[in-house]
């Protein structure tokens, strides 16, 4: 008898060991419950609306859920979404133009891409050498059938570098450069050919040198007192039009392009793909939260699955085939964030980041995603403990809403995928940042 007990009791201790190497959340346990803890008592995250979600991706388990299934305004963690988007179903390869000859013309259209003369990419003049190489008449045809401004957007930030408007053939990012000159006081204006279209007015309402747009079209204004001695700059955005697109692309194949209005149906479209690797597009967008870049790549996301340039064509297709498992539909309307229609849950996010994460790996995601005290809209908080990297995750802020959702690398190597979401507090974010930064340094040392 004391030998079967003998047995019986190496047998059980052998089966713990075994379990505790495959399984390494369990050693964990009472700590979930004491993280998980701390976040419903933090008089911060009380204060307001937060959800969490906490999960490891090896054995496909949500470890810590704090209000993980209720629906939160994401802000620009949608951009996850666009991101995979573009992984999915572009990859590596993103189409510049599409482009039909006929007898002695070229016509051309626009796919959505957002990088064509974009300064904050790498330097390309891919298409302008394009049309310059072209001995054919260019004729650009319209192939626009989205709105300019998203779902839900603010209408009085049509004035302001992170609201662009969006078109089928984006060049400068959809914005002008307005550089107003201390010694002068000219303003220069990027591209040249609004430089025509700025007036000085004796409207003080405005400060000091301040430059900004009429609504209805591209006529730009500034107050006509001297700027300061360090001059004055801005990035404003264009209203677009298929007649400014035309100028425009004439001013850069150096002769005139017409419009094209007869049918585009039985061509034979040819694709100009791009020579700007596209990581360092997903890159960017990611890093600064780029909202032009979401917005266009989505357009063109769409574009590429059913060769028109509409938003919600994307969007249908991928909460239908592609992220239709998500343990809590999405409500998705735009590419940026910027819409406050946008809902999803801190559930569904770290289930998304895990489709990133087996798609492209870790070492991807380390070179893509804002990087905590050291790049991007995190450069300034989530730092590590022990002078290295710890934290890779996209921010998402609105006015009384921040979110954060992304990757934390513990002090044990082990990987775990988070999402912090917070809606609906008073004032700055900076409270919730530093009530999410001490609840990742925790799990930094006992994850």
């Amino acid at each position: 008898m004391m030998r079967i007990r003998c047995i019986f009791g190496l047998s059980l201790l052998m089966s713990v060991a075994i379990l505790s190497c495959s399984s390494p959340n369990i050693l964990v346990k009472g700590k979930r419950k004491e993280l998980k803890k701390q976040i419903e008592q933090d008089p911060i995250f009380q204060a307001q609306f937060t959800g969490f979600a906490l999960y490891d991706p090896v054995v496909d388990s949500l470890l810590v859920d704090v209000q993980a299934h209720r629906y939160f305004t994401p802000a620009s963690n949608t951009k996850i979404l666009t991101l995979y988007t573009g992984l999915r179903i572009m990859g590596d390869s993103l189409p510049l133009l599409k482009y039909a000859l006929i007898g002695d013309t070229m016509i051309i259209k626009g796919t959505g891409y957002p990088g064509t003369e974009y300064a904050p990419l790498p330097e390309s003049h891919q298409l302008q050498e394009f049309l310059q190489a072209s001995k054919k008449i260019i004729a650009y045809a319209d192939v626009f059938e989205d709105d300019a401004f998203g779902p839900g957007w603010s209408w009085a930030d049509f004035q302001w570098y992170y609201q662009a408007e969006r078109n089928a053939m984006p060049l400068y990012g959809n914005v002008v450069a307005a550089k107003g000159d201390s010694l002068s006081r000219h303003v220069r204006m990027s591209p040249s050919y609004f430089s025509q279209l700025v007036y000085p007015v004796p409207d003080t309402s405005y400060p000091k040198g301040f430059i900004w747009r009429d609504q209805q079209e591209n006529i730009f204004y500034y107050n006509g007192q001297p700027f300061d001695s360090t001059g004055y700059e801005r990035q404003i955005p264009m209203h677009l039009s298929a007649a400014l697109t035309r100028s425009l692309l004439g001013d850069l194949a150096g002769r005139p392009v017409i419009a094209w209005q007869r049918p585009l149906e039985n061509m034979q479209w040819q694709t100009l793909y791009t020579e700007i690797p596209a990581d360092s597009i997903y890159r960017h967008m990611m890093q600064v939260s780029d909202n032009f870049l979401a917005e266009q790549l989505l357009l063109t996301a769409s574009g590429v699955l059913t060769d028109t340039l509409q938003a919600e064509k994307a969007i249908g297709f991928m909460l239908k085939e592609e992220l239709k498992d998500l343990p809590d539909q999405p409500q998705w309307v735009d590419g940026s964030g910027l819409s406050r229609y946008n809902l999803t849950t801190p559930a569904s996010t770290v289930r998304l980041l895990k489709y990133v994460y087996q798609l492209k790996g870790m070492t991807w995601i380390k070179g893509i995603f804002p990087v905590g005290g050291v790049s991007g809209t995190i450069e300034n908080w989530y730092a590590g403990p022990e002078g290295k990297p710890y934290v890779w995750a996209k921010t998402g802020s609105l006015q009384n809403n921040h979110c954060l959702s992304g990757f934390l690398e513990a002090r044990s190597g082990k990987v775990y995928i988070f999402s912090f979401m917070n809606n609906h507090f008073n004032g700055s974010a900076n409270p919730a940042r530093r009530a999410m930064q001490q609840k990742l340094e925790w799990i930094y040392w006992n994850g």
